[in-house]
């Protein structure tokens, strides 16, 4: 989706040296660079944000009593915000340097970090899922009993 605009004209392909990768001229385009950093970075995290804001909002809602028997829903709430945290710090350094080097003058490592951050984001998610979801570490678990022991395997 984020590609449409190169095949209707805005824009270009080439092979980056920075990440070592075919996408779209960077350098060719500005205003492609300030759409795709609004597109594919700032319009996420604030939408993220903002829902997990609404999700936090309703479980502060909730009376004290009703509170203590969803201690679930707080700890899914707090691997929420974890999440959307982790996004951001993931994303931003990506979106900086795209807007940053426009004239692409920064030294190709820096690029590299941003991009494994922001690739990162992705391999980090299930971990963060498994420590603050107990449906989803017990499933981890189940499947490495099953692939590891078959004999301790829990159904």
């Amino acid at each position: 989706m984020i590609d449409l605009p190169n095949f209707l004209g805005w824009g270009n392909h080439y092979f980056d040296l920075d990440s070592l990768n075919c996408l779209w001229d960077r350098l060719a385009s500005r205003s492609y660079v300030y759409f795709f950093v609004i597109v594919s970075i700032c319009i996420p995290v604030l939408l993220i944000c903002m829902f997990y804001f609404k999700i936090y909002k309703k479980v502060r809602e909730m009376n004290s009593d009703h509170l203590r028997e969803n201690k679930k829903l707080i700890q899914m709430t707090k691997g929420l915000f974890a999440s959307c945290f982790i996004f951001t710090v993931c994303s931003l350094p990506y979106g900086l340097i795209l807007l940053i080097d426009l004239e692409n003058k920064l030294h190709r490592t820096a690029f590299m970090f941003s991009l494994l951050l922001l690739h990162l984001n992705s391999s980090l998610n299930p971990i963060l899922y498994a420590f603050t979801n107990t449906q989803i570490r017990e499933g981890y678990l189940n499947l490495f009993y099953f692939l590891f022991n078959r004999k301790k395997y829990i159904y």
